[in-house]
């Protein structure tokens, strides 16, 4: 017999996700039910698993992490449908899968817990009481790093019960002795600060329960109350899975920017922005899950704000390829002036304008440097108080600043820019 769960978009329940004998299936309710994807448009027919299971499955956690999850869920490692049936009650955009077709969003409810208990779940996994225990303990879907999904009443943290949005995702540090991996939570803090100051489209990014923590930008306040709005990363709406993001190009990125943004223009002159920065802060991890639209509710579409910026070449044990290549360039000792023309060629944008804004935004990444640890400090007191020695603190950052310096300069000298960095 199939198992089944139902699809919600936002508080409306928009379709059945069935299972049967290891295939997935997705039949609306009617034709005309709020889109779940792009490239899944409501229709009569059902979708069959070729068509819909890229779409769930990049929902659910990759790596470790799952496997972790997996373990304290009981859940076999390949069944995606049980995890999705687990912990779908709080995806990335406006979808959630439940298993109960009654839900009513009415129903969630916030529940009190402190920074102070937050934060020993954060330094320590297996402190956390297991999630089939604990109904507000929820974890981020996608991606392969440990994440706490939580809601703040301005310093009061709450737990998210019964599918209630949360509006605020915590990101520790990763625990990766064998790769030395230090302090990443500082790093993508100081990324996201970095991103914010040089003019780029950034959430709101503090430090919260020694942890990293981002405002959710696929969460509106409305009528008094949270809601989601939809989000699709460029893994999802080409129906890639998640093991096969890195083989996503950016001429396919810059090509879902001018078919689905409702100003395509403005999408791809942002996307432009997001490859550069990228280059410039040494993210060399920046692939088609980091990338997605989002879909307000006046249906109108557009790049989302900038997320998961993290400066990977601080860690030399981490690869120094590319996610997606430049031309011919596959890392940045690579990148020429033949790299470029390549990728314009790709993608359709002005080469002069790529000069330009190159320098212009070399200069303003630099600029940011400026005072960076200080506005960290001053920002976010308790990062002083309880993350990391004031040494190692400074020394990360000063590290970090380094690598953009020499990144932005390499970065404008392979364009030609007539912009130089200092």
């Amino acid at each position: 017999m199939a198992r089944q769960l139902w699809v919600y978009v936002g508080a409306r329940r928009v379709a059945k996700l069935a299972n049967d004998a290891g295939k997935f299936s997705l039949e609306y309710a009617s034709e005309n039910e709020p889109a779940v994807s792009v490239r899944l448009p409501p229709r009569k027919q059902p979708y069959d698993d070729g068509a819909c299971r890229t779409f769930f499955t990049n929902l659910l956690p990759e790596g470790e992490w799952r496997q972790a999850l997996c373990r304290q869920l009981g859940i076999a490692p390949e069944d995606d449908f049980g995890l999705l049936e687990a912990i779908g009650e709080d995806c990335a955009g406006a979808v959630s899968v439940r298993a109960n077709p009654d839900w009513r969003e009415a129903g969630g409810r916030y529940a009190p817990t402190t920074e102070a208990t937050l934060a020993k779940w954060a330094k320590n996994p297996a402190a956390r009481p297991r999630i089939v225990a604990t109904p507000g303990l929820r974890l981020s879907l996608a991606g392969a790093q440990d994440k706490l999904l939580i809601h703040l009443d301005g310093k009061k943290p709450y737990l998210c019960e019964n599918g209630a949005p949360s509006t605020v995702i915590l990101k520790p540090d990763i625990r990766d002795a064998f790769n030395a991996i230090e302090a990443s939570a500082l790093n993508e803090l100081a990324s996201m600060e970095l991103s914010r100051a040089a003019g780029l489209e950034t959430p709101r990014t503090f430090w919260f329960a020694s942890s990293f923590a981002v405002e959710r930008y696929d969460r509106v306040r409305n009528d008094g109350a949270w809601r989601r709005l939809h989000q699709e990363d460029f893994a999802q709406i080409l129906g890639v899975p998640a093991f096969a993001k890195y083989e996503v190009t950016w001429k396919s990125c810059f090509e879902i920017a001018s078919r689905y943004a409702t100003t395509p223009s403005k999408a791809r002159l942002a996307l432009v922005d997001r490859l550069l920065f990228n280059l410039m802060l040494g993210n060399n991890d920046a692939h088609a899950k980091n990338f997605a639209l989002l879909h307000h509710e006046s249906a109108h579409v557009v790049l989302a704000p900038a997320y998961d910026l993290v400066a990977t070449s601080l860690y030399p044990s981490l690869s120094d390829r590319f996610a997606m290549p430049i031309g011919h360039a596959k890392t940045l000792a690579e990148l020429d002036d033949t790299a470029w023309r390549g990728f314009t060629d790709d993608v359709e944008i002005s080469l002069p304008y790529l000069r330009r804004r190159g320098g212009e935004l070399a200069e303003s990444v630099t600029l940011a440097l400026d005072g960076l640890g200080a506005r960290l400090d001053r920002e976010n007191p308790s990062l002083v108080r309880d993350a990391y020695p004031l040494r190692r603190r400074r020394d990360t950052i000063e590290r970090i600043s380094e690598l953009v310096r020499r990144n932005a300069q390499r970065v404008t000298r392979s364009l030609g820019s007539k912009r130089q960095t200092g």
